[in-house]
């Protein structure tokens, strides 16, 4: 059995895991794989050092040619010679970097393919230049490299399993933190969507609670007493009314505009009454409207009286605010807010079903990436 084989193994049988065996399964198989990756990261560290051994005789060969049984152009050897030198410190460079590369994992290789391509774009001139004359030594370099990627290229394709199944446990783990925020994200929803139940829950209570108080309060004797009171004071609102109304049709406002339509100050004073005459008489209980009326002027004192003296006794009673209308109000606050809730609740439930969807749609993504690592998700 060669080296290559040791690493090679039969596929192993599909195994079924439900999601949260998940990680441990995951976890134990990378540690598996780890056992076999790091066997061929050793590999690679033995046969670089084995090619840094090959470097060191063959630039110890370069720089110990000798041009001078060359019978060429002295020039030229020197342009040769340079070049030789160049290509010999650009190999003594690459030297360096392999030999100070760190691997702790088969991801590392592509530093390998990285400093060789940049020796290649480096040294390519003095390569073709040194090549005019010097064969034997710069080909002793090409065919240890040519070897030593042959040896990589082989560990790495006999064990490509290795590197699929360290990329779909990448892919996996990704998917698997997802979905775990997904179902976090939905216990957090789930959680704001059962506080707001119960929130609508308690103010159906409350509304509850309210009703029942309103009907004992309706049947009350207090309460039939405050609605007599009421009465009478709505119907003095409606006797104030009457006398105000009264009062303005005994203006005539007319007349006075006629008698005062060169007086600007008391054109403002019927401008102000006959536009909006309530506001006008609760502003001076009447006093500016009646000094410039001669007409009527004492019928139209006592209904101004009149008026004084029934809102005195409007704003000297008191009936209290009522007890029905005030829990009406209030249970129509509740059911605003239980209709606001109700929104809230159900944007937070489609969120839900969307959250939802995309755990359906990760675990199947999931599903297809765990039959790489042998695994059925059930």
């Amino acid at each position: 059995m060669g080296f290559f084989d040791f690493f090679k193994k039969e596929k192993p049988a599909i195994k079924h895991a439900s999601f949260d065996e998940l990680d441990s399964i995951i976890l134990k198989k990378k540690q598996e794989i780890r056992i076999n990756e790091l066997k061929v990261i050793e590999y690679i560290k033995n046969r670089v050092s084995l090619l840094l051994n090959e470097f060191d005789k063959e630039i110890i060969s370069i720089n110990n040619v000798n041009l001078n049984d060359k019978k060429d152009d002295e020039k030229f050897k020197l342009i040769v010679r340079g070049n030789l030198d160049r290509y010999a410190d650009h190999l003594i460079n690459l030297r360096y970097n392999l030999a100070k590369m760190q691997f702790d994992d088969m991801d590392d290789i592509k530093k390998i393919d990285s400093a060789f391509q940049d020796f290649e774009k480096k040294s390519f001139m003095n390569f073709e230049k040194a090549t005019f004359l010097i064969g034997k030594e710069i080909g002793e370099v090409v065919d240890s490299i040519k070897r030593f990627f042959t040896d990589i290229k082989k560990i790495t394709g006999d064990n490509k399993e290795i590197i699929d199944d360290l990329k779909a446990i990448g892919r996996t783990n990704k998917i698997i933190y997802e979905i775990k925020g997904f179902e976090q994200i939905k216990i957090n929803l789930v959680s704001d969507a059962d506080n707001i139940r119960n929130n609508i829950n308690n103010l159906m209570e409350e509304i509850g609670i309210l009703r029942a108080n309103m009907e004992d309060i309706a049947i009350s004797r207090k309460y039939n007493e405050w609605l007599i009171k009421k009465k009478e004071f709505d119907a003095k609102k409606d006797k104030l009314k009457l006398e105000i109304s009264e009062l303005r049709e005994k203006i005539d406002f007319k007349e006075l505009a006629r008698i005062y339509h060169s007086n600007e100050k008391q054109m403002g004073i019927i401008k102000e009454y006959r536009e909006n005459f309530h506001q006008a008489f609760e502003k001076d209980d009447g006093e500016r409207i009646l000094s410039i009326i001669d007409k009527d002027k004492e019928e139209i004192k006592e209904i101004i009286d009149k008026i004084i003296k029934t809102r005195k006794g409007i704003t000297e009673y008191d009936a209290g605010a009522d007890a029905v209308l005030e829990r009406e109000n209030k249970i129509r606050e509740i059911e605003d807010k239980i209709r606001e809730l109700t929104n809230e609740k159900l944007k937070i439930e489609k969120k839900i079903q969307k959250t939802e969807e995309k755990i359906k749609d990760a675990k199947s993504i999931l599903k297809q990436e765990t039959i790489h690592l042998n695994l059925e998700l059930v």
